[in-house]
């Protein structure tokens, strides 16, 4: 398995606030036990691409790659550590997707 930091925000108002995290961590609980499903996955991955191919395409990739890790005290203002990290987890992750396992390759 891949490890990694999983990031859920849900916009909700505060009065929801129970309900939705009630809902957010069944879901979790569920897909913790069984895995995602492979269209989910698929679907994700297609999203993935499209994105990242429209911030090449406007020459935001790099801006988005180095603003969202260049402070972090991971890379202390590195930022050819920084692109080099997000890089090389990219491939990790999309090396491990398309290998035998497929989808349990992430799995918890």
């Amino acid at each position: 398995p891949l490890d990694g930091i999983l990031d859920i925000s849900c916009g909700h108002q505060p009065e929801r606030h129970e309900a939705v995290d009630g809902m957010v961590r069944s879901a979790l609980a569920v897909a913790a036990k069984a895995g995602p499903k492979k269209r989910d996955l698929d679907s994700v991955l297609e999203a993935l691409a499209n994105d990242r191919a429209e911030r090449l395409r406007t020459n935001n990739h790099w801006a988005a790659t180095v603003s969202s890790t260049y402070l972090s005290p991971r890379y202390r203002g590195d930022v050819g550590a920084t692109v080099a990290e997000t890089m090389r987890v990219n491939e990790r992750v999309r090396a491990a997707l398309a290998g035998p396992e497929g989808v349990s390759a992430v799995g918890a």
